[in-house]
């Protein structure tokens, strides 16, 4: 206890701690220690050290918001309201093709699948980026916000970022899906670069702009998705009504979008000389004609569900739901005039557009049944004859929707195999791949598995026979697809009762 009154003795000022404190050197000596540097030092040692450590923090903080910046700036790039409708068009086109192909989605194709829409924004990417490296005169006057041209993205950076897009995206588009969709794909990013990039610039053009817009976005995109989807599902390619009739309606609508799309802008395309149809007849004229042509277009579903294709659709959603769009569309339209076509009512018309288009393919999967019961019963009667015909099979040992694990399998391939053939007659479509295409290849393989199957119901071969026989040639095996194929029609024209035909294999 003693030392410790002693220690606290020593420490206490002289006069109490009310007086005058000691002097350093009162204190080194009192202590036994060297002497403490002067006050003033201290001060101006420490307010350095904070001041390093604030520099190192604000640094710190500058670079998560230069990267972040960079992000944004990126994320603007891409112009999110494309995006949104690349995705909602490519997932609405999968949908329809799952729910045509009337079985369970094959959950281990999902990661195909997304990069399969990894693939369509890189090609999105690519197109809008390269039209804002071009247009930088024009945008930093109607659109001052685009990141390249308020200087958040440098041109060198959009460059990067536009070609690795186009490579990336290529590559995934043949590798994953064959020529026939890389090829289309390429043509797509090519009408995108012919748009915007001189001497061409078609974009300087109305007509040729709206035909590249509307060929992109209305028949590549949906045509491409559906295809690829079927392939990945191992369906032959058809076209059904429903798919015929979204790829009319978004091939309309993105000619509208192509030419609506200039409204905002008529100021900067008059300034660069840039051919619009806005500048050609004014704003209000091109918004009304717009608004015309999509009430038709909406007003098409009753010419649809009213033909010989009916049965493929859902009049009491297709048409309540086209009235509920056409009407607010009407009233967009009334809104822009209260509002003198002023800048704000253009964008905000033009949004409405876009939010339409969104609509449509959310309505997409809900306008058509699976299959109408007049079809589908129609549809498993041609099987049935060719499952007869083709297999000598009276077609009734196994549900042709449900194929469980109490038939054999050479019979689900039989099944399979007869509503190929049915599938691709009934939409007198044929789509003919390279030897490399990896869809027809598949195809190939499931002509095989079920010729297989053919011999061994008439007992005139075995598997490893038959194997040895399609390995002598491939020619042979095309042979027989393809006179498989072109024979068809005839199993709907004879009778259930009748001798197979005489050109079928045997």
């Amino acid at each position: 206890m003693a030392p410790v009154l002693l220690a606290f003795a020593l420490l206490v000022p002289a006069h109490g701690f009310g007086g005058p404190a000691a002097s350093p050197s009162d204190l080194g000596r009192f202590t036994g220690h060297r002497q403490l540097r002067d006050v003033p030092q201290v001060r101006r040692d420490t307010a350095a050290k904070a001041e390093s450590t604030s520099s190192e923090g604000v640094e710190t903080v500058e670079t998560v918001e230069t990267k972040s910046n960079l992000l944004e700036a990126f994320w603007k790039f891409l112009r999110p309201h494309t995006i949104r409708g690349t995705i909602l068009g490519s997932s609405a086109m999968v949908t329809r093709a799952v729910i045509e192909n009337g079985q369970a989605p094959d959950w281990s194709l999902l990661p195909k699948a997304m990069l399969g829409v990894l693939t369509l924004l890189c090609g999105n990417g690519y197109i809008v980026g390269i039209n804002q490296i071009y247009d930088v005169s024009i945008d930093v006057i109607n659109k001052p916000f685009l990141p390249v041209a308020a200087k958040e993205l440098s041109v060198s950076q959009a460059w990067v970022a536009i070609i690795a897009m186009a490579i990336g995206g290529t590559w995934l588009s043949y590798n994953l899906f064959g020529p026939l969709i890389g090829s289309l794909y390429a043509f797509g990013l090519f009408l995108g670069t012919i748009y915007s990039v001189p001497p061409l610039r078609l974009k300087k053009s109305a007509i040729a702009a709206a035909m590249i817009i509307a060929t992109v976005r209305g028949f590549l995109l949906n045509f491409g998705v559906y295809y690829a989807t079927r392939a990945m599902l191992g369906v032959p390619f058809g076209w059904s009504y429903p798919t015929i009739f979204i790829t009319c309606f978004c091939s309309v609508y993105a000619l509208v979008i192509a030419v609506t799309k200039d409204l905002p802008d008529v100021q900067g395309d008059l300034e660069n000389k840039i051919d619009t149809f806005a500048t050609r007849f004014g704003v209000g004229t091109v918004a009304t004609a717009a608004s015309a042509v999509l009430l038709a277009n909406y007003g098409a579903a009753l010419v649809w569900t009213n033909s010989p294709a009916a049965a493929a659709f859902r009049p009491k959603i297709l048409l309540p739901a086209h009235a509920i769009l056409a009407s607010l569309l009407v009233r967009g339209l009334i809104r822009l005039r209260r509002a003198r076509y002023s800048q704000e009512g253009l964008k905000a018309f033009y949004r409405l557009i876009w939010l339409l288009f969104y609509s449509e393919y959310f309505l997409f999967p809900l306008v058509g049944p699976i299959e109408a019961q007049d079809e589908k019963d129609a549809f498993d009667q041609q099987v049935h004859k060719v499952l007869e015909q083709r297999f000598n099979l009276d077609g009734s040992f196994t549900n042709l929707y449900n194929e469980g694990d109490d038939s054999e399998t050479w019979q689900r391939d039989a099944t399979k195999e007869a509503r190929e053939i049915v599938w691709g007659r009934r939409f007198k479509v044929r789509i003919v791949d390279s030897a490399t295409d990896g869809v027809a290849a598949e195809a190939q393989h499931r002509q095989n598995r079920a010729e297989e199957s053919r011999l061994k119901v008439r007992g005139l071969a075995t598997g490893s026979e038959f194997s040895s026989t399609q390995s002598s040639g491939p020619s042979q095996s095309e042979h027989d697809a393809e006179s498989s194929d072109d024979n068809s029609d005839l199993y709907f024209q004879q009778d259930s009762g009748s001798e197979p035909f005489e050109g079928s294999p045997s």
